[in-house]
């Protein structure tokens, strides 16, 4: 097998156009199916006995068949392409803006829909890094639990080199699809929404914050641009995990479009606790009622009860805040029951 996989290496090097790899190119389809056998050959978990060997046989057949499919069905060059030892991802849509990175919509050698997670400046790799380790970490904690679905899937972390031979550490995540942000919620729904419709947004929140802590991570940038929402069954997304910590650090970064809604330890450099997530995840409710993140005021169409459970995640002080989800989870479970009865599902859409 190693001589085999030699001998591909060995004419992927001397290649010298598509047709050398793949022979005749009749037909996308027939290309396609060509690289799927190449690559089930050369692919790095079938040799891990010569894995550096496999690498870069992989990664010759992938740009081999980047330009044969240009050359077949006359397509543009993808704006983004990066081929990591077991993957290929490209993208042709523009890279959307996150707080500290490029986000590139991108699909993989399959066509399976992933996310390119680029650090923007080279600089902020450890917070990349710190995303990656504790997603590891949470999936690993929660592989066989229902609550795994709360949890974006790291795919991969990867090292680039862009145009200008800089190193950008990047994170590639499997895409959620058919979600929405919370922040769209709230822009499309200013004076607030129902507060028996916010339930389950805020269920999912505190359920994932409460595995997150049990496994001492604090996530430190629970902000409605970090909860993806998908409305058609009501599950919730939390992500960009690249300002978490380990309970007791220091929030090394935060979110600039949200200051306003993080707590005072925070600016004041003090030991990370569960207690700064359920600040954060309160006041995303506070937002979502159509409430002012400032004064903490609510519309009187809020439940007293749910007021006053919000209202204890919000208490300046730290120590005296609710700083344990899954407390919260069933007090708020009990309020919901006492005011509007058993659960049951309540559509949900944007107008």
């Amino acid at each position: 097998m190693c001589q085999d996989l030699n001998t591909i290496l060995d004419n992927l090097r001397h290649a010298a156009i598509p047709e050398d790899v793949f022979g005749p190119l009749t037909s996308d389809l027939d290309l396609k199916d060509r690289y799927r056998r190449l690559v089930r050959q050369v692919h790095p978990d079938y040799h891990p006995n010569a894995a550096d060997v496999a690498a870069e046989a992989f990664h010759l057949v992938q740009q081999w068949y980047a330009g044969a499919q240009r050359q077949v069905t006359g397509a543009q060059p993808p704006l983004l392409e990066i081929t990591s030892a077991r993957h290929r991802y490209i993208s042709h849509q523009p890279a959307l803006t996150g707080d500290l990175c490029d986000l590139f919509p991108a699909q993989d050698e399959t066509g399976d829909s992933v996310l390119l997670k680029v650090v923007r400046t080279p600089a902020n790799a450890d917070l990349l890094q710190a995303e990656a380790k504790h997603l590891k970490q949470l999936n690993q904690a929660l592989s066989d639990e229902p609550l795994r679905a709360h949890l974006p899937t790291l795919l991969e972390s990867i090292h680039i080199e862009d145009a200008d031979g800089l190193t950008r550490r990047a994170n590639v995540l499997r895409s959620e699809d058919e979600t929405v942000h919370l922040a769209d919620i709230i822009a499309a729904y200013p004076h607030g929404i129902a507060a028996a419709d916010m339930a389950w947004m805020f269920n999912r929140l505190l359920a994932v914050l409460a595995v997150t802590h049990a496994e001492g991570i604090v996530h430190g940038a629970v902000t409605p641009a970090h909860l993806l929402l998908r409305l058609a069954d009501h599950n919730g997304v939390l992500v960009d995990w690249c300002y978490s910590v380990v309970n007791g650090e220091t929030i090394a970064a935060v979110s600039p479009g949200y200051r306003s809604i993080y707590p005072p330890e925070v600016f004041e450099n003090r030991p990370a606790t569960p207690a700064i997530d359920l600040y954060m995840a309160a006041q995303c409710m506070v937002m979502l009622l159509g409430g002012d993140v400032k004064s903490g005021e609510l519309p009187l169409s809020v439940p007293k009860p749910i007021q006053a459970l919000l209202r204890a995640c919000l208490i300046p002080s730290p120590h005296r805040r609710m700083r344990n989800a899954w407390t919260v989870f069933d007090d708020l479970r009990e309020i919901l029951e006492r005011i509007y009865g058993p659960p049951k599902f309540r559509p949900f859409s944007l107008p």
